[in-house]
């Protein structure tokens, strides 16, 4: 049975930790850099509400918000929105734009 819950704060830093440890290998499937969306977790690991979708208690996917970084909004250029992360490869499935200027 597929459940959905919020991240904690420690799973969201603890995901951002994974993510970077993967990097290289994951890096392509991410359609903004992948470095800002670690350290937009890092630095938003309780607010807004991050998801993980679970089977049984092992997790599936992560739904990620995602905003860019200050500059691209300066810049005209910012996006924000949801990104579908598969748990077992921690590659992008989707990007979900639900704000961009």
């Amino acid at each position: 049975m597929e459940t959905t819950r919020e991240l904690t704060a420690e799973e969201v830093g603890n995901l951002a930790n994974q993510l970077q440890n993967a990097y290289d290998s994951i890096q392509d499937s991410y359609e903004y850099p992948l470095d800002d969306l670690i350290d937009y977790l890092q630095q938003s690991q309780s607010e807004p509400i991050h998801e993980v979708e679970e089977s049984d208690g092992v997790a599936a996917r992560y739904f990620l918000y995602f905003s860019s970084p200050p500059e691209t909004w300066e810049a005209l250029c910012g996006r924000e929105g949801i990104y579908t992360v598969d748990a077992k490869t921690l590659r992008a499935n989707n990007f979900d734009i639900s704000v961009m200027n």
